[in-house]
């Protein structure tokens, strides 16, 4: 039953992600600047994914433990990117300034490094039986 509401959830935010898209393409040109309003919704849409992954999850009786789980790894990966870049891209955007005087360029780099470090992980640590 649950699962079936989270996927519910899932369309919604999916159709909700498009629209914003859309939308911002027709404020904002693409080509000149991003679509950081857009890409603050679709990071939250993916945010409530990887929380509905880790719920179900949670729940799963698995002989294996999640460490063992790629998939675990990415999505950490994923979640710890995506809860700050966004607003750090957005907060960029609004002045050129701010994004030079807190050195966001280095804070972007390092949620990249840790993003990046979750997934070699999971690469090492992963067992092809604990992915299901």
């Amino acid at each position: 039953m649950q699962k079936s509401k989270h996927k519910q959830l899932v369309k919604y935010g999916t159709l909700i992600t498009v629209v914003a898209y859309v939308a911002n393409m027709i404020f904002q040109n693409p080509l000149y600047r991003g679509l950081y309003y857009a890409e603050l919704i679709g990071s939250w849409t993916l945010l409530a994914c990887i929380i509905f992954y880790f719920q179900e999850k949670k729940t799963e009786l698995s002989p294996y433990p999640q460490w063992k789980n790629l998939l675990f790894w990415v999505s950490m990966g994923s979640f710890i990117f995506y809860l700050a870049t966004p607003y750090i891209f957005l907060l960029g955007s609004i002045d050129d300034h701010v994004w030079y005087d807190y050195h966001f360029q280095k804070i972007l780099f390092v949620f990249i490094a840790i993003m990046y470090g979750f997934y070699m992980l999971g690469l090492l640590l992963g067992q092809r039986k604990a992915f299901r």
